[in-house]
């Protein structure tokens, strides 16, 4: 979608009321928590998460403790290698949290640290893509096993028509770098999904 249509509000919900305005990441939290409460079978459950943001190409650590608002360079940068056939990321914290508030409250403080701009299109334009990761584990001791999954929700910023007969990102400089760097990955996500959809050997993951 173009910047501006909502994607990120869809995601992450509102900024004015939170509780009318709950994006889909929240109301994910929400959820497990409480199909988690729901289940008296003695199995012992553990929830973590961690939230990525891709800028420019470069992935950085949005929950780091020591990061400045707005301020890339003091965000640990993240590197994604693979691991017997998986994708691993390198240098995302996984941070345990305990119940829905405290999941909740890691993701505004990984919110917060979000690059955002204001644009022609869009007061609070998200200048970045964001990756948020749910961890969990059920720990079963009567039978032994411990199994595992995640729930990985994506917020990308929106697509811009660079047009230079009209008002946009290319009328100053950085908001240009950012927008041609957000379309070129979109671009390269869409050949991944197409490749994928008509069953390609060859899959240009690294190509972005």
């Amino acid at each position: 979608g173009q910047t501006g249509s909502g994607k990120t509000f869809t995601m992450c919900g509102g900024k004015g009321n939170y509780t009318t305005d709950r994006g889909i990441i929240p109301r994910a939290l929400g959820c497990i928590f409480a199909a988690i409460d729901e289940r008296p079978d003695g199995v012992r459950y553990s929830v973590s998460m961690s939230m990525v943001e891709i800028y420019k190409e470069v992935g950085y650590d949005l929950l780091a403790k020591a990061a400045g608002h707005g301020a890339k360079r003091r965000l640990p940068t993240v590197s994604v290698a693979l691991k017997g056939g998986s994708s691993v990321l390198h240098g995302a914290r996984h941070v345990a949290v305990a119940s829905e508030e405290d999941g909740v409250g890691q993701y505004f403080l990984g919110d917060l640290n979000r690059t955002v701009a204001e644009t022609p299109h869009n007061m609070a334009s998200s200048r970045s893509h964001c990756v948020c990761t749910i961890f969990i584990e059920a720990s079963d001791p009567s039978a032994a096993v411990v199994r595992t999954s995640k729930v990985q929700i994506v917020d990308l910023a929106g697509s811009e028509r660079l047009n230079p007969t009209q008002q946009g990102s290319q009328n100053k400089k950085d908001l240009m770098k950012e927008a041609v760097a957000i379309n070129l990955s979109l671009h390269h996500l869409s050949v991944v999904i197409g490749a994928l959809n008509d069953g390609s050997k060859l899959v240009p993951y690294r190509n972005s």
